[in-house]
């Protein structure tokens, strides 16, 4: 039918070829839509996964059952698992920034051929590029707060292991 890499001379040879084309330009248009939504509800996800890990790290300090020893390499394990998440956290972050891009880029050079280039009008309107970051600072920022947070728990059992393994009710 045609290639995107010579849109300049793309033509459609019949009103099937036009109809087939619109019916993917629906198809892409829609799954931005689903791949944004998907970015929306998998940080309540991500949130959730550190959130239990902030919370088994509070848990794990404050219990008394548990060997001084053993307790250091629980708390350990469990920064190095959160540290992780996050890592993990972005890199999903980073893998629908790609992929919204690309979808972003390929919508407005197919609109190019239809009378209506909504996508393209409304890149023009907020200033934006479709290939440009779809991914903001406040995205960016919880996962982030997240990391900080691991890194300095680690700092603190690292240089005060004995404060930060003894819990208070022992210490006094």
């Amino acid at each position: 039918m045609f290639t995107l890499n010579d849109t300049s001379s793309m033509q459609f040879r019949n009103e099937t070829e036009k109809n087939i084309a619109f019916e993917q330009y629906k198809i892409l248009a829609d799954s931005i839509g689903k791949t944004n939504e998907t970015r929306e509800n998998s940080n309540n996800f991500w949130i959730t996964v550190n959130g239990i890990a902030t919370s088994a790290l509070a848990y794990m300090r404050d219990t008394q059952t548990i060997s001084m020893e053993r307790k250091s390499f629980l708390l350990w394990t469990i920064i190095v698992i959160g540290m992780f998440l996050c890592l993990s956290w972005f890199s999903y972050l980073w893998t629908i920034k790609k992929s919204l891009e690309i979808r972003n880029t390929l919508l407005v050079d197919l609109e190019k051929y239809f009378p209506v280039p909504i996508f393209k009008t409304f890149f023009a309107l907020t200033q934006k590029k479709p290939d440009k970051s779809s991914l903001t600072i406040k995205e960016m920022f919880v996962p982030t707060l997240f990391l900080i947070g691991y890194f300095f728990f680690a700092f603190l059992l690292f240089f005060f292991t004995e404060e930060v393994i003894t819990p208070s009710s022992q210490s006094e």
